[in-house]
């Protein structure tokens, strides 16, 4: 009952957290038994992109720690949450035999299963080791249905931009489904064993579809190229990008240490140019008027005002998001999530303390929630149209600065494209 109503609150919050989502791949699974296995780079905010991305109804494996109260439990429940007990949580496992029966149920009953078998969230772009809770799942439905039931498990790699920022990009890649008739026999004879291997094929399959930067500095490294060719609209998605970033490190690896610390040196050097300017280093800084059509740019001329006056009106919570999450939130993992949700919290009050106001000097409620919804239709147009309107005041008002910038990029990337042909 609640899911529908909240799934499509998620896919509205998660256009605005993000500068686009990317969904690639293989045809995403909209009928039948599935099980969906996902990386979990990023703690709440790859469950919601997986909630936004698949249409049709899922329920998801979650901590057991997050059903604290009865009270709690039956949100969870209504929003199709399903615990799971984590050795990690000083919690009985052997409940995981009702859990995974209740999620092999669903299955049977051709519905969608949600599981990030790596178990935590890791924070890095790297896939750890899986669980096999995925692979018994699926194998518990098929054999209770003497491996008729046409499950699919189909593995969803997801890639951020950035992991932190807000309006970064993300891209959901999806891959082929896999099918398990195949280990029926070997299943009566060996269960243990069909585990593993299944474990290890969706293993294999979310390698190919996530990306693979093992050290911390590296990674580093390779989000803040990707966001360099981003900026000149390089690759597809963010997947693309980054794959190609993070192969070439190991060219770029392999060079001198003083052209690669020179290297390091003018990437880092280049995003402190940007931030003085107050830009996040990914953004396109060709002149907008420069490419764009004369209706283009009138419709840019009559939105700016709203612009304008929409960034006003939103900078308190967004900048109290911002501080909340800086000072509260310690696990870098969280980051995002808490953006989002705090976003949420804080916007909704904001709004609704101007609209309460709007309601008490003219004693209309009529006014106070059209004045409401008025705000939320005004904040959806800043959010989409403000970077636009801060690259044109830039260029109109600092545009010596901004053209030494395009320069310093612009070179940076040429040798950086020489590096990996070395």
């Amino acid at each position: 009952m609640m899911y529908h109503p909240a799934r499509i609150f998620i896919r509205f919050v998660l256009r605005q957290f993000f500068a686009r989502i990317n969904v690639t791949g293989a045809k995403l699974v909209d009928f039948g038994p599935l099980l969906i296995v996902a990386n979990h780079p990023n703690d709440l905010l790859d469950p919601l992109l997986v909630v936004g991305t698949y249409p049709r109804p899922a329920w998801f494996l979650a901590k057991s720690t997050l059903f604290s109260t009865p009270f709690i439990a039956a949100i969870l429940r209504g929003m199709h949450l399903v615990p799971v007990f984590r050795r990690q949580d000083n919690v009985d496992v052997t409940k995981n035999d009702e859990s995974f029966k209740f999620a092999a149920d669903l299955i049977s009953l051709g519905k969608a299963i949600v599981i990030f078998p790596e178990g935590a969230s890791l924070g890095e772009r790297r896939l750890g080791p899986l669980k096999t809770g995925a692979a018994r799942i699926a194998c518990q439905a098929e054999h209770l249905a003497n491996f008729t039931l046409g499950l699919k498990i189909q593995p969803v790699g997801i890639t951020y931009s950035q992991f932190k920022r807000f309006r970064s990009s993300v891209t959901v890649h999806v891959a082929e489904p896999i099918t398990l008739i195949d280990w029926a026999a070997q299943y009566e004879s060996n269960p243990r064993e069909v585990v593993r291997e299944i474990t290890e094929l969706i293993s294999a399959k979310l390698r190919e579809i996530t990306i693979e930067v093992p050290l911390t500095g590296a990674a580093h490294l390779a989000e803040r190229i990707g966001m360099l060719f981003q900026s000149l609209g390089v690759g597809r998605d963010e997947w693309s990008r980054l794959r190609i970033v993070a192969r070439n490190l190991a060219q770029i690896e392999s060079i001198d240490s003083a052209t690669r610390d020179d290297i390091i040196q003018r990437v880092d050097r280049y995003f402190e140019h940007a931030a003085e300017l107050g830009l996040d280093g990914d953004e396109n800084l060709t002149p907008w008027v420069r490419r764009a059509t004369w209706p283009m740019t009138l419709m840019a001329l009559a939105i700016s005002p709203l612009a304008i006056l929409g960034a006003i009106i939103c900078y308190p919570p967004y900048k109290l998001t911002g501080i909340y999450v800086s000072r509260m939130v310690r696990d870098p993992v969280e980051h995002g999530g808490a953006k989002l949700s705090a976003g949420v919290v804080l916007y909704t009050l904001w709004f609704g303390l101007l609209a309460f106001i709007v309601g008490l000097i003219t004693h209309s409620i009529l006014l106070a929630v059209l004045t409401y919804v008025e705000l939320v239709l005004l904040a959806v147009v800043t959010n989409r149209t403000v970077w636009r309107l801060q690259i044109w005041l830039l260029w109109l008002f600092k545009p010596l600065s901004m053209a030494a910038l395009r320069r310093e990029r612009g070179q940076l990337i040429y040798d950086l494209q020489a590096l990996r042909t070395v």
